[in-house]
């Protein structure tokens, strides 16, 4: 199989539809074939759509980013926005110039089954380019359970622009007093407070880093140390989950500071807290804070041929070598770069992929996209993925590119959607991500298995139905294994790939017997035999026994069992 079988083949299908809110994944290959011009060249685009955000206790919390297309409401948990005592929740829209022409409304029980309310709005406040609105909530909500909220906007263009919150109705919710506390526990990390001293625990931890900072760390250093930095934005607030007593918020928000050499340097922060109120008690059950100071490729981050990445979250930064040494590509910040440490010219350093535009623009630093290293080759290839804004605005999912490193410009492959959040989505991948040197692409992707040949632009779906319980990956990588249909006692058969070699072997259960896969010993297939007498005997939530385990090589040979 080190060319798709034909009956197999499928001809490479670019799905023509927009993405970008809430992540994508991109996997992008660098110097594909520099003589080949087959493929349209990419201009990103700057993001277009509107953010909403809701006024909740006075304070501005919970930016929602827009999707174009229906999501699946039960993977859009990230934020909860709880609803004032008259059910009158207020939003402010920003349009950044897009006109709207009509807003609806619906209310869905949190699993999307049930639709409780849909309500057209008849009208609402402009003020330049922000659009204030009310939802006038109609008393169908049980109190103190979850709901899905998607707000609905339609512009000039007919364009359909979607957001999702979860709302809940609750009078014992503390939600101004946990705003309140949250935001001046952050103020008094950026002042030197010595009362935060009481939420520290005994250090364990790396206490010499700004990067990432618990209260497992020290007093300095929570408080910044001798940085004093200085935050040049207003405090972004997401509430992500609230009862009676319990809340859990992200902040984020960006600070200035000068580092040892005298030079300004700028960070993103991101905390995330865990806040209880008992009996007008606070305690604070977790909180982590993460800076990354931004890296803009300037001449004083490289030095004697290395990279000074500054203040980064605690590995935080993929970094991937090619074999020779001479390139080496890593992500920062959500943005791919490629350094060459032979190219004395412009520091050798290139930034492959950014989504940054206007930094007044809260949209330019949504992080709901990531990148994943596959390789580097000797000759500055890249093969990478996950992304956020451009061509598929306002949708999840995953996009395939060619990097031209001779003109430097990027070329679309094909892309996969998704209808679930970046969250979900970033479960779903890197647990199968594998290139040959044939360049065949080996993914795994919304419990499927593909196969992409980049050199005659076809791709195969290899396994339509896998779970984390029924697959097996080697360490390196190069060889996967999985049952052929998702019993959790086992299966008739088993499927193993080589894919270095695109070998695949077929082990098949002998009569009365069930084949559990289990794992790789190096590139050594380690499966188990269930008996099919003792499932019976156990319950739908006990373990069945195996009473055989077998490795077997490559080729399917066996080379040892246990019994």
């Amino acid at each position: 199989m080190r060319r798709f079988k034909k009956k197999w083949i499928k001809k490479l299908i670019i799905l023509l539809v927009l993405f970008l809110a809430s992540g994508a994944g991109i996997l992008f290959w660098m110097n594909r074939n520099q003589e080949e011009d087959v493929l349209e060249k990419i201009t990103w685009k700057d993001a277009t759509l509107p953010v909403v955000s809701a006024q909740v206790e006075g304070n501005q919390v919970n930016i929602l980013h827009g999707y174009v297309e229906d999501m699946n409401v039960v993977g859009m948990r990230d934020t909860i926005t709880p609803l004032p005592d008259n059910r009158q929740l207020e939003l402010l829209v920003d349009t950044y110039g897009v006109q709207i022409n009509s807003i609806y409304y619906e209310i869905k029980s949190i699993d999307g089954e049930r639709l409780i309310d849909k309500t057209d709005l008849s009208s609402w406040d402009t003020n330049e380019n922000k659009l204030s609105l009310k939802l006038p909530i109609q008393n169908l909500l049980d109190e103190n359970e979850e709901y899905q909220l998607i707000i609905h906007l339609v512009d000039s263009n007919k364009r359909e622009i979607r957001y999702y919150t979860r709302i809940i109705e609750s009078n014992q919710l503390k939600t101004k007093d946990m705003i309140d506390f949250v935001l001046n526990f952050h103020e008094k990390t950026l002042s030197d407070d010595s009362s935060l001293a009481a939420y520290l625990k005994p250090s364990t931890s790396d206490t010499t880093t700004f990067g990432t900072v618990n209260l497992n760390g020290n007093f300095s250093q929570l408080t910044w140390g001798t940085l004093a930095p200085k935050q040049i934005d207003e405090t972004k607030v997401f509430l992500t989950d609230i009862n009676d007593t319990i809340a859990t918020f992200r902040l984020e928000s960006t600070v200035r500071y000068t580092d040892d050499n005298g030079k300004k340097q700028t960070c993103k922060v991101i905390e995330s807290f865990s806040v209880q109120n008992v009996y007008s008690q606070w305690y604070v059950l977790s909180y982590e804070r993460n800076a990354s100071q931004v890296f803009d490729g300037s001449k004083n981050q490289v030095v004697d041929g290395k990279i000074n990445f500054g203040i980064q979250p605690t590995d935080s930064i993929t970094t991937v070598s090619s074999s020779n040494g001479q390139y080496q590509a890593f992500v920062l910040n959500g943005e791919l770069w490629r350094y060459n440490a032979k190219d004395g010219k412009d520091l050798g350093l290139v930034k492959v992929f950014s989504f940054k535009q206007d930094a007044d623009d809260v949209r330019a630093d949504y992080r709901a996209h990531d990148i994943k290293i596959v390789s580097v080759k000797d000759d500055g290839r890249v093969i990478y993925g996950y992304m956020n804004c451009g061509n598929h605005e306002g949708e999840v999912g995953m996009e395939f590119y060619h990097y031209n490193a001779t003109n430097k410009s990027l070329e679309e492959i094909f892309y996969l959607s998704y209808d679930k959040s970046f969250e979900m989505l970033e479960q779903q991948l890197g647990k199968l991500c594998y290139i040959t040197d044939d360049n065949i692409f080996y993914l795994m992707f919304n419990q499927k298995i593909y196969a992409v040949d980049f050199q005659g632009n076809e791709s195969v779906k290899i396994v339509d139905n896998v779970t984390e319980d029924n697959i097996s990956i080697s360490m390196d990588g190069s060889a996967v294994a999985w049952q052929e249909d998702n019993s959790k006692n086992g299966a008739d058969t088993l499927q193993v790939l080589y894919m270095d070699t695109g070998e695949q072997n077929t082990i098949t259960a002998n009569k009365g017997e069930l084949l559990r896969t289990l794992g790789f010993v190096e590139n050594d297939f380690v499966y188990g035999i269930v008996k099919k007498t003792d499932a019976k005997k156990v319950s739908e939530s006990e373990s069945v026994p195996m009473y055989r385990l077998v490795i077997v090589n490559n080729k399917g040979e066996e080379q040892v069992h246990y019994q």
